[in-house]
């Protein structure tokens, strides 16, 4: 008999230990599963202000310069506004200047992990720009520096800011519906 009620006791309080132990267990799977999800939650929340930033403070602004001339400019390269030719340059000039402000102070922002070519030939072909065709007496660029391939334009920048800006503007509503942000 004493057999049989230490056998009942041994069942019982292993029976009693498991639920204890299974109680445990899955608070702790439970813990654990939120940590994760919160964990994923706060990096996404972060992406989605990484990647606001990138929209609103660097390619946004240069989209929206590129996009402003894109009238603008063939008037003024085909001689149609050739009465303020000068303030149509110095307004070119602060654009460009602008933009290589962006490039330099928001480096941070760029997508990837070095810095685009793009961005690089649009800086160099800028500065030259702008030292030449400020000048008052002679607001050109001479011929030996205008056939200079690092000075023409670079058509691939504007390419490179349309693609981008694009992409990080699909990925943002990709987040903001993951997220349910309207």
């Amino acid at each position: 008999m004493d057999f049989i009620q230490n056998f009942s006791s041994a069942v019982v309080g292993a029976l009693l230990a498991s639920g204890v132990f299974k109680l445990l267990l899955e608070k702790s799977l439970t813990a654990s599963l939120t940590r994760i999800l919160k964990e994923r939650e706060i990096a996404g929340h972060a992406e989605l202000d990484y990647r606001q930033k990138q929209v609103e403070e660097f390619y946004g602004p240069i989209f929206s310069y590129l996009e402003a001339n894109k009238v603008i400019y063939p008037l003024w390269l085909s001689g149609k506004l050739t009465e303020v030719n000068y303030e149509i340059i110095k307004m070119f000039k602060a654009q460009n200047d602008h933009i290589t402000e962006i490039i330099t102070n928001k480096a941070h922002l760029i997508d990837g992990e070095r810095m685009p070519e793009e961005l690089t030939a649009f800086t160099t072909s800028a500065k030259i720009w702008n030292m030449y065709c400020i000048r008052q007496d002679a607001p050109y660029l001479p011929d030996h520096v205008a056939s200079l391939p690092e000075v023409k334009w670079p058509d691939r920048f504007e390419g490179y800011i349309h693609d981008k800006t694009f992409e990080l503007k699909s990925r943002l509503n990709e987040l903001y519906q993951k997220y349910q942000i309207t």
